[in-house]
């Protein structure tokens, strides 16, 4: 299924590509009847694509103000909730960015870290008939992949397995031009120098065109070939890069010997029981939708899978959030508390842990990090501030979730201390 974007972006391009070649063509002394039907041509694309921009829109104002009807109209079915402050969660994400649908869990302290309040949340539609949205529904996590991908590169290290300091050079095999000397705790807190992308043109041409899915097959000898031919940057300033946490994943699994996702199963996923978590979409994935609610087609990285491939649901993020606030209970402890503390040094740069990006305002610290993707968006977040400690996790399965850390930090700031 080729997205709704996609051909919007193809269509403005191609529009524009032959308005030029007329105008062009004009002055080299294409024929007037030639010059007319191109031109005209050409207008016509451009005026088709920004109709598409309008009408998407318009599209997508109205369904978010069925949704405020839908969901916050009075005498809304109250079950479909747990009590609790949490409760409102996932109407409060519908109605500010206009998912198609949400789930959400909310963990909180109460007389101490072993003892956990748990609020889930869900509404909205998943997109595929049949499947309602519940704690157990599938979502693509996108980027908070990366929290996972510097948990397992935590625990490696408190293992003996590896260590921060390593470098792609002796992991990867990686030449001095082509970013041989990048040491993991660089790519783990976006320091290394390395672009956001791949430095190569076709995925600039997937970028520039809307590509449905931009890292589908991709993989880790074209990188390094892209990075033959584009040496990255000096490492030291902060540059949030995809492609870092790609490079990141690749050399875990060289120092392991196995792959990434066997790798993330065997320390993380099978230790806590999150049975949900993977890169395989499957009956309870819901269906993503563009950021004016149609549906696109999920992404493939299984290539490169470590900066966000992973799909998860609530109840499996609840699992994870309970590990976060109570490390003592976990076979990782030591991991956990290695990846929320800052890697960053004494750089000017935004402090990042392991995976975490990390805050603090009035005593409280925070760590989080949100994710999206054609179709998906998420965060996670873990608050440890004088009051009790909390974890929120929000799944919705639409790109239009730009709010969402601004959703999760006022459910977490506002807990109630009763």
């Amino acid at each position: 299924m080729t997205s709704f974007a996609r051909i919007r972006t193809l269509v403005t391009y191609a529009g524009l590509a032959i308005w030029l070649a007329a105008w062009l063509g004009r002055r080299a002394g294409l024929g007037q009847a030639a010059y007319a039907v191109a031109s005209t041509l050409g207008g016509v694309l451009l005026l088709m694509a920004a109709g598409a921009v309008a009408g998407g829109g318009l599209y997508g104002r109205a369904r978010r103000a069925v949704l405020q009807r839908r969901y916050c109209a009075p005498g809304t079915p109250s079950e479909r909730h747990a009590p609790g402050p949490g409760s409102a969660l996932a109407f409060r994400v519908m109605t500010v960015t206009g998912s198609v649908g949400c789930a959400a869990v909310l963990v909180r302290g109460r007389d101490g870290p072993a003892d956990l309040d748990v609020v889930y949340s869900a509404s909205g539609r998943s997109g595929r008939p049949g499947l309602a949205i519940t704690r157990d529904t599938r979502f693509e996590i996108g980027s908070v992949t990366k929290v996972f991908t510097g948990l397992v590169l935590a625990d490696m290290v408190v293992r003996g397995q590896t260590e921060l300091d390593a470098t792609l050079g002796a992991l990867l095999g990686l030449p001095a031009r082509a970013g041989g000397k990048i040491t993991l705790r660089s790519l783990a807190t976006h320091t290394s120098g390395l672009p956001r992308l791949a430095p190569s043109l076709r995925m600039k041409a997937r970028v520039l065109t809307a590509h449905a899915d931009p890292y589908r097959d991709i993989d880790l000898a074209h990188v390094i070939a892209a990075l033959t031919r584009n040496p990255p940057a000096e490492p030291g300033a902060f540059r949030y890069s995809n492609l870092g946490y790609q490079l990141l994943g690749a050399a875990l699994a060289a120092a392991a010997g196995i792959s990434w996702p066997d790798l993330l199963w065997q320390r993380i996923c099978r230790p806590l029981g999150m049975t949900a978590t993977g890169i395989e979409p499957d009956r309870n994935t819901a269906r993503g939708h563009d950021r004016i609610g149609l549906p696109v087609p999920y992404w493939d990285s299984a290539q490169l899978p470590a900066a966000g491939a992973l799909l998860s649901s609530a109840a499996d993020l609840e699992k994870f959030l309970r590990a976060q606030l109570d490390p003592a209970s976990t076979e990782f402890g030591a991991a956990i508390r290695l990846s929320r503390v800052r890697h960053t040094g004494d750089l000017a740069v935004r402090p990042a842990g392991l995976g975490w990006m990390l805050d603090t305002a009035g005593g409280t610290n925070l760590a989080w990090h949100n994710g999206r993707t054609g179709g998906f968006g998420a965060i996670l977040a873990v608050t440890n501030g004088p009051g009790r400690p909390a974890g929120a996790a929000i799944l919705g399965n639409s790109a239009a979730v730009s709010a969402l850390g601004t959703v999760a930090r006022e459910i977490l700031a506002r807990l109630p201390d009763d």
